[in-house]
């Protein structure tokens, strides 16, 4: 069985901090939907001691990195 850190991902920022990050519990059986498309609102920080606007940059920044990926996922399931 897997645990709940197994599901932890790893981001380093523009002035390079580490932050651990997840994909929100609300979501988490949505990510193998065909049809989801994740939005910045889904990732959980789970680094302690970020402040709320640096969260949402960092979820932002997530997204912004994790694009050109989810597009071509999304292409090709939907070419299928």
């Amino acid at each position: 069985m897997m645990k709940k850190e197994d599901w932890y991902f790893h981001f380093t920022t523009d002035n390079g901090h580490d932050v651990v990050w997840a994909w929100g519990r609300e979501v988490s059986h949505k990510i193998y939907y065909t049809t989801w498309r994740p939005k910045a609102e889904n990732i959980e920080i789970i680094t302690k001691g970020i402040s709320h606007e640096d969260q949402q940059e960092i979820r932002e920044a997530i997204i912004r990195d994790l694009k050109p990926e989810l597009d071509h996922h999304i292409k090709k399931r939907v070419r299928r």
